[in-house]
């Protein structure tokens, strides 16, 4: 199937790519690197772009790429994509990432099989997974599932090479200004990524179908967008949240130092604190229920350690 689309260069097509996702799971940067090697290597044109709203970590964004030998003169979202890339299978869970596709190829981020994810996801064609969170934070020190996507990307789509993917790489980093030691440690993490790809041809059921949704206007929302830069009531951002994990507060010794790190960070406005004479605020908790999508912004933040995310 990767030779059939490599046709279509040939023909004067374009290859389409959509990727669905978490904010904050480097989405962008996935599309981004590509579309750097796919442009350095000169043989091709690219458009690259992504799409998100004013919610940030945890909510579900989407980015598009397209691949042609020449100039393209189309510039519309990609509704009917050769490649759909599935960074979090909660997403999954939420909306249909092969909307447009009846057949295609299929980049995911799990520890499951390719046949269990197409039967879980109802995909019929060339699946390929990857333990992409696990891949994270063995290399990069979290749960980051994007330079192994990347790695499953280019073996899927063997436009460029593994060398100059890792040179693509380097310019990324560089440009967002990363330490060099993060930089090598996406370069090491791309290459055992490589090792670990899993790949199967699904028949899968006939009537198993993705057709476009229907339009109905512009008055609903996609998952993750808002109509206003205040977190919406309608749109409860818990349930972006990855299975199986909670946010924790603990403190029962009052360590809290006042620095409202997390207040400050939190773009959900979940933190709960009261006032205090010594420091001026206390945190004593955070209201999860609705609203926590585990984006960890406290985690990162707070000083001495009082939010984990755990499993329940």
């Amino acid at each position: 199937m990767s030779k059939e689309l490599l046709k279509k260069l040939g023909a004067g097509e374009t290859i389409d790519v959509r990727a669905d996702g978490k904010a904050g799971s480097g989405l962008v940067m996935i599309l981004q690197t590509f579309a750097e090697a796919v442009s350095l290597k000169g043989d091709y044109q690219v458009q690259e772009w992504p799409f998100f709203s004013s919610a940030r970590k945890g909510a579900n964004v989407r980015g598009y790429l397209r691949i042609g030998k020449g100039p393209t003169f189309i510039s519309c979202k990609v509704d009917k994509p050769h490649l759909a890339l599935l960074v979090s299978e909660k997403t999954g869970e939420e909306l249909d990432f092969a909307s447009g596709m009846n057949e295609g190829i299929y980049l995911i981020n799990s520890p499951r099989s390719p046949a269990e994810t197409a039967d879980s996801f109802h995909l019929r064609g060339l699946v390929y997974t990857i333990p992409g969170d696990q891949l994270g934070e063995k290399y990069l020190g979290r749960p980051l599932p994007n330079i192994p996507l990347l790695a499953a990307m280019q073996t899927a789509l063997p436009l460029v090479s593994s060398t100059e993917i890792l040179k693509a790489l380097e310019d990324i980093g560089r440009k967002r200004r990363l330490p060099e030691k993060m930089i090598e440690a996406n370069k090491t993490c791309f290459l055992e990524s490589l090792k670990l790809i899993r790949r199967e041809e699904i028949p899968g059921d006939p009537s198993w179908k993705h057709p476009l949704p229907p339009f109905e206007g512009y008055l609903d929302y996609p998952t993750g967008a808002q109509s206003r830069l205040r977190t919406s009531l309608s749109n409860q951002t818990a349930n972006y949240a990855r299975p199986g994990r909670r946010l924790v507060f603990h403190d029962p010794e009052n360590r809290c130092n006042g620095c409202s790190l997390c207040i400050v960070n939190c773009p959900e406005g979940i933190i709960q604190f009261e006032k205090d004479e010594k420091q001026g605020v206390r945190v004593t908790g955070a209201n999860i229920d609705q609203f926590c999508k585990l984006c960890r912004e406290c985690i990162e933040v707070c000083p001495i350690d009082l939010f984990e995310e755990v499993g329940c």
